[in-house]
């Protein structure tokens, strides 16, 4: 997967989604390509980071946490 985040939390997000397996500098913001090798796992940690990180792809790992955030914002 890859996701963004900007400068001041790269070493948040290098910790959280261990591990990182590229990094490159897209304009101001840092772009990391991390492993995921459990989904669930991975979208615990994305919802940790919050706004901190962007999930940029691939689109099938984006649309399934837009859906399940989607999903639970409906249920409240």
């Amino acid at each position: 997967c890859e996701v963004q985040a900007m400068p001041d939390v790269v070493k948040q997000v290098r910790h959280a989604l261990h591990p990182v397996i590229g990094e490159r500098t897209d304009g101001e913001r840092a772009v990391l390509a991390v492993r995921v090798t459990n989904r669930s796992a991975f979208r615990t940690r994305i919802y940790a980071l919050g706004t901190r990180v962007r999930v940029l792809g691939p689109g099938d790992v984006r649309k399934e946490i837009v859906d399940e955030l989607t999903r639970l914002a409906e249920e409240t």
